[in-house]
């Protein structure tokens, strides 16, 4: 199960990508558009954070935990670190000599292009779906109880 940020349609490897990724200037950049563009209070803004949050604290450490039980030392399984890059749909060795070729491609820079003008469209009607799903938790919010319990 990939661990993804909803809004900006990215999937991260573990809980502690998530937690990056929800800091970062592209997700907060995300956010913003999403106000700018659905002219939503900074509170229905605040509670899309909150639940991408509650999702990093919650949900994707038991998928981690629980992801390979079964695993022993014995299967010679080692686990590899790689990039994805949304953009481009691919896996990219962590080694600088291939992910400084991967995003200095042609392929990448024209799939970056239209990969931030999609995820720019969609992520409005995913805040729009996930503020209608989660009304009753969203009026918790607003009143400042919390709204995941």
């Amino acid at each position: 199960c990939p661990i993804t940020c909803d809004l900006c349609d990215v999937e991260l490897s573990n809980a502690q990508e998530l937690e990056e990724h929800l800091d970062s200037k592209s997700h907060w950049d995300t956010l913003e558009h999403i106000q700018r563009s659905s002219n939503y209070d900074d509170m229905a803004v605040a509670f899309l954070q909150e639940v991408m949050v509650y999702k990093s604290q919650h949900c994707s450490r038991a998928v981690e935990e629980n992801a390979f039980p079964g695993l022993q030392e014995n299967h010679h399984m080692t686990k590899v670190e790689m990039f994805h890059c949304a953009a481009c749909k691919v896996h990219v060795s962590t080694s600088a000599a291939e992910v400084e070729a991967h995003i200095s491609s042609l392929e990448h820079l024209s799939n970056t292009k239209e990969f931030e003008e999609q995820q720019r469209h969609s992520c409005l009607s995913k805040a729009e779906a996930m503020l209608k799903k989660l009304q009753p938790q969203f009026e918790l919010f607003i009143k400042g109880a919390c709204p995941f319990e």
